[in-house]
């Protein structure tokens, strides 16, 4: 998950130098401190996955706007 977090505070910074919309990462970013913190581990595993669904989303939006 450390490496997810990595991700979303990098695709956060870009988005703040591009002015890309970033609610997406924030949502994201969100899910997987929640993710982190949950002591259930199916349910902190189903969050992380959100978390990068929503990581994937952001990137294919940002790649398709570029175009």
């Amino acid at each position: 998950m450390a490496k997810l977090k990595t991700a979303i505070l990098r695709a956060q910074e870009t988005a703040d130098i591009t002015g890309t919309n970033e609610s997406l990462l924030w949502r994201a970013r969100a899910v997987l401190s929640k993710a982190l913190d949950d002591p259930e581990p199916f349910e902190g595993m189903a969050s992380a996955e959100t978390a990068l669904h929503l990581i994937n989303t952001y990137l294919l939006e940002n790649e398709l706007c570029k175009q």
